[in-house]
């Protein structure tokens, strides 16, 4: 939808629309965007009916209605021993349900993963992602306004021969705690599910957003004092 003035049902109609990226957690996800230059994508829709969706929502919100299509929080480049890769992330708020489940059963996010897992595979069999996310890289080496440390880090994949591949298992961002809440007993149960589920290499946790690096950076092993 077009707006060619703002009038105050123009004015609701975008507080709707932008309602469902606010909150705690898409903040802290703001942090880490800030923190880590080598995030390129974000609010990624991993199909056909979700870029459709993004389309539409400016002129179809509800009042409770958020996106439904599968969507990743956001992709980083990082860097490899072999070349260059791109990694999908889901990011959740410490407090969210779905990291949590009965004992008999796994918590919702983790279904939501390996629903992504396969998603992410059909895009990488028919080449389409790669060579989207390559010209993402080349627009962002081209415009001006980016940073400088974006731009070094894009440059990676544009090189002649560059080697660049898609990584099919996103990984698990969980903040906004402290440590009392990491270590208390009845997470831990719900932590040991994810990390079974996923891989510990694939469950990042960090209590407070503004300072994660560590799994996200362009250098992954990096560790950052917090």
């Amino acid at each position: 939808m077009f707006i060619d003035h703002l009038d105050k049902q123009n004015l609701n109609l975008m507080k709707k629309a932008s309602s469902v990226y606010a909150g705690e957690e898409k903040k802290g996800i703001q942090w880490i965007l800030k923190r880590n230059q080598n995030i390129i994508d974000m609010e990624i829709a991993l199909t056909k009916e979700g870029e459709k969706q993004e389309k539409e929502e400016m002129e179809d919100v509800e009042e409770t209605r958020g996106p439904v299509a599968p969507r990743l929080d956001f992709a980083a480049l990082q860097q490899t021993h072999y070349g260059v890769e791109l990694v999908f992330f889901e990011a959740k708020l410490f407090s969210n349900k779905e990291l949590r489940a009965a004992r008999d059963q796994k918590p919702k996010v983790i279904r939501q993963i390996k629903e992504y897992e396969k998603l992410i595979e059909r895009y990488i069999n028919n080449g389409e992602m790669e060579r989207s996310y390559r010209l993402i890289c080349q627009n962002f080496a081209d415009l001006k306004g980016i940073p400088d440390g974006k731009k070094m880090i894009v440059k990676n994949v544009l090189q002649e021969n560059a080697a660049f591949t898609i990584n099919p298992l996103p990984r698990l961002v969980v903040f906004g705690f402290d440590e009392d809440q990491k270590k208390g007993g009845v997470f831990g149960m719900h932590q040991k599910k994810l990390e079974e589920s996923l891989g510990k290499d694939r469950v990042l946790l960090k209590g407070d957003p503004r300072n994660f690096n560590t799994g996200i950076s362009f250098t992954p092993g990096i560790t950052f004092k917090s």
